[in-house]
């Protein structure tokens, strides 16, 4: 079941509007992943439209990913430091431990977020790390939508999550509830993009224009960013 809506969520990757996602969003949001990185090797949650994993692997070499859609990693084009295991998270053995796990805009496709982020505490190694990013329901893009009478909550999914196989999006406060439920230690929280308008209507703004926004959403109050991050450290005990 978990397999077959990942698989039917994947083709959004490929619609009109991911033009904006690989040449802003992705590559950014990489940029954003790229500072907080801790030691390697690398290990990815979700593949999505593979253009976070490319711009990443270009930066630090050699990253594994795991993802649930078989169909979606065979028509993703991939950097050749990219490899690919499929596979369930709730199923996933990775045989070995990694300084840093990389989970961008995935804890708001799946099931059971806290169960996903006990699994993951088994991967990582002792000192090693988590970063996580998600959208952000207080964006003041969705702040909007409230009262233009399109949401009626900020926290509420639209259409465009929907079609992307979104089951919640988060705010600050509950962002920190799942990260704590999985056994994660926030050491860092902040925001990241600024949007005031839909993705549909900054289709056609200037790459300079859309720089712009991305810098100055770095020096904002989270709760205001399009987006979260978040550096955390597991916080249960090592096996002996």
């Amino acid at each position: 079941m978990e397999t077959r809506h990942l698989d039917e969520r994947s083709g959004s990757y490929n619609e009109p509007l991911g033009d904006l996602n690989r040449r802003f969003f992705s590559r950014t949001a990489a940029r954003l992943l790229r500072a907080k990185l801790g030691a390697g090797p690398f290990l990815m949650l979700g593949l999505g439209d593979g253009e976070v994993a490319n711009e990443l692997a270009q930066m630090i070499g050699p990253l594994r990913v795991v993802e649930g859609s078989a169909s979606l990693v065979e028509r993703t084009a991939l950097n050749r430091d990219v490899t690919v295991d499929v596979a369930l998270f709730e199923e996933y053995n990775p045989g070995e431990s990694f300084g840093t796990l990389i989970a961008s805009h995935v804890l708001e496709h799946v099931e059971d977020p806290a169960a996903v982020l006990r699994r993951a505490t088994q991967w990582v190694a002792p000192e090693g790390q988590l970063i996580v990013t998600v959208p952000n329901a207080d964006s003041m893009h969705r702040r909007v939508g409230v009262a233009l009478g399109l949401l009626d909550r900020t926290d509420d999914l639209n259409a465009g999550d929907r079609a992307l196989g979104h089951r919640r999006v988060y705010g600050v406060a509950s962002l920190s509830a799942d990260l704590a439920s999985g056994g994660w230690l926030c050491d860092s929280l902040g925001g990241f993009h600024l949007k005031v308008v839909s993705n549909a209507q900054m289709a056609d703004w200037s790459i300079e224009l859309l720089d712009a926004m991305f810098e100055v959403s770095l020096g904002l109050p989270p709760e205001c960013a399009a987006d979260l991050w978040a550096v955390c450290r597991s916080a249960v005990p090592a096996s002996p």
